[in-house]
């Protein structure tokens, strides 16, 4: 994907050249611009319908067992989430997930019970990026807090650098992704602009 000096965070193999986010310049309406552009670029990328990608029933959290598979992690933790059971465990184990993320930039197929992963863990199965951002979205649309959306933007980023690579079920949700990214940023700078 082709993209210009003010939003360079979607180019490149973002899993193995990460991303840092340190001291990016905001920029204002020119950076925000840029950011939709390259949105907009990814969307004509994409040849799928916005569809948020299914996830299998697999369980309760009571009984996750360590080292965990985090594909089935994501599923009971989405199922924990549209069930509304244990969502004091569910936003606990989500968060610890979103900030290994954000330390890392990386899912990995598996967890220890620390989820720190080991060195040798596998961390380049996209659909655990697409599944991370599909239940972060969801958790972020009943409970706003800016550090949903950022890791969003993040792994949406990380997806969006790699659109080739997705398959068609994985792209109609990227599609979903980012149009909901843009629905979230639209709301918080209508919701900053009637604050001044």
């Amino acid at each position: 994907m082709q993209n210009n000096n003010l939003y360079p965070f979607t180019t490149g193999n973002r899993l193995e050249d990460r991303n840092t986010y340190f001291y990016i310049p905001y920029n204002g309406q020119e950076f925000v611009n840029a950011w939709l552009d390259d949105r907009e670029q990814t969307l004509a990328e994409l040849e799928a319908e916005p569809k948020i990608i299914d996830f299998m029933p697999h369980g309760s959290l009571l009984d996750i067992n360590f080292p965990i598979n985090t594909s089935a992690l994501m599923s009971v933790l989405m199922n924990a989430f549209i069930e509304k059971t244990e969502l004091e465990t569910l936003y606990a184990i989500a968060n610890r997930l979103l900030q290994r993320f954000e330390v890392t930039k990386r899912i990995h197929v598996s967890y220890p019970e620390n989820y720190r992963a080991y060195a040798d863990t596998p961390y380049d199965d996209l659909s655990l990026y697409v599944k991370f951002a599909c239940l972060l979205q969801k958790i972020y649309e009943n409970n706003p807090k800016l550090y949903y959306i950022s890791g969003l933007i993040k792994l949406i980023d990380t997806l969006s650098a790699m659109v080739s690579e997705l398959n068609q079920v994985e792209q109609s949700a990227l599609v979903w992704l980012i149009n909901s990214e843009k629905q979230n940023i639209g709301t918080l700078i209508k919701n900053l602009e009637t604050q001044k």
